[in-house]
């Protein structure tokens, strides 16, 4: 997804995300003037709006394959997943508006079909543990939306 507002629209039968954010490679904050080059201006990733997106059929794509969290115990990861950047000086995504979203989980109910996603939302690091970056999530506001539970839960994170 790039650009400040999130298309709406309906995303069905995927195997990785419904809808992946995370800062750009190419962001960073002011890069100071050197001899050989100017003052480069910030290049921030914050301040989208990601507004009325149904994820259905989570895990039944062509390919149903994932390498973006696929286990033994669970073919696909995330239906929305946030990232922090994945090189340090990639600027933190921050200010973003989640509204009026749905993740359906065309099994809720059905005790003898699991999701085919870990968690309707994940919040996460590109990074190793060993390798932490310092440009981490803030000021995410998630309101209105309606999550189907993952095999794991709704999040790995408590959302308000």
């Amino acid at each position: 997804m790039t650009g400040r507002i999130g298309q709406t629209g309906q995303i069905r039968q995927i195997e990785l995300w419904g809808i992946l954010y995370n800062p750009g490679a190419a962001s960073h904050g002011v890069i100071p003037a050197t001899d050989d080059a100017p003052e480069k201006p910030e290049n921030d990733d914050g301040g989208p709006v990601i507004a009325n997106n149904i994820i259905t059929e989570y895990g039944y794509g062509n390919e149903y394959w994932n390498w973006g969290g696929a286990s033994q115990d669970q073919s696909g990861s995330y239906a929305i997943a946030f990232y922090d950047g994945q090189l340090p000086e990639n600027r933190p995504l921050s200010d973003v508006i989640v509204t009026g979203n749905m993740v359906y989980d065309e099994s809720s109910g059905n005790e003898s079909k699991t999701p085919r996603y870990r968690y309707a939302v994940f919040f996460g690091s590109w990074q190793s543990s060993e390798n932490k970056c310092s440009n981490v999530l803030c000021n995410i506001k998630l309101h209105g939306n309606m999550f189907h539970p993952g095999s794991k839960d709704i999040s790995n994170v408590e959302i308000p």
